[in-house]
């Protein structure tokens, strides 16, 4: 597994080499926007904004959405999971899966 830090994927090289880690069978995860060290402190907005804009990127790249997530310095909260399981995430490694923390 690989985590992306979407900002990154901007580049056509980085976009590239992304699509061919994923050819060869490596799975391709969220690793947020710009890697703030305190993501799951952040205001609500904020996290949702980290997550969704690398999610989308990895998506309009790859063709599909990531289901893996690593938050940055391991930094989670509630707030955190509740928008990774919005957007169907199967787990924020190397923590556990999102569905036992559906209860936070």
């Amino acid at each position: 597994s690989i985590y992306l830090i979407g900002k990154e994927l901007v580049s056509p090289h980085h976009s590239y080499q992304v699509k061919q880690w994923s050819k060869n069978g490596h799975e391709i995860g969220n690793h947020s926007w710009s890697h703030p060290q305190s993501l799951g402190n952040l205001p609500m907005r904020q996290i949702r904004y980290e997550i969704e804009q690398s999610h989308n990127i990895i998506k309009g790249i790859l063709g599909y959405l990531p289901k893996g997530f690593n938050a940055p310095a391991w930094n989670t909260s509630p707030n955190l999971f509740e928008v990774l399981i919005d957007l169907e995430y199967k787990y924020d490694a190397p923590l556990m899966s999102l569905k036992k923390r559906e209860n936070l």
